[in-house]
């Protein structure tokens, strides 16, 4: 499941997080780094409140990745961001051959999260071979 991190940077990110208690099982900075932050055997929480294809409890059947991003229709999402999200989830794809769908916060939780706003979910759909649940 797709997020974005609502704040410009990775370390502001990373910051918020601790914080507040959330995590995901992956951040992307704009520079396409990728930074695990939770095992992907392991809950991270960052779903919320929602239902997903599996009904609710999302935070204990999906992978959460963050992108950094203000989540405000304006700021881009990088080709780099876009390269290396489609990277993780191939690789957890050969991890985890069950793995069917990508989706967003704002599918899930919808009219009480937007994010990714802007994120163009089919793009990564196509290039990992996954489909889009909405």
């Amino acid at each position: 499941m797709f997020h974005a991190t609502v704040e410009p940077t990775l370390k502001s990110s990373l910051s918020i997080l601790r914080e507040r208690g959330f995590s995901y099982h992956y951040l992307v900075d704009k520079d396409g780094k990728g930074i695990q932050c939770v095992a992907p055997t392991n809950v991270a929480f960052h779903a919320g409140n929602s239902v997903g294809p599996q009904g609710e409890g999302v935070n204990e059947y999906s992978i959460g990745i963050s992108l950094v991003n203000l989540n405000n229709g304006i700021d881009p999402f990088t080709k780099a961001q876009m390269e290396t999200a489609a990277l993780i989830i191939t690789k957890l794809k050969a991890r985890f051959p069950n793995i069917r769908f990508v989706t967003t916060h704002a599918a899930i939780s919808p009219g009480r999260k937007s994010d990714p706003d802007g994120f163009e979910i089919k793009v990564i759909a196509e290039a990992t071979g996954l489909s889009v649940w909405l």
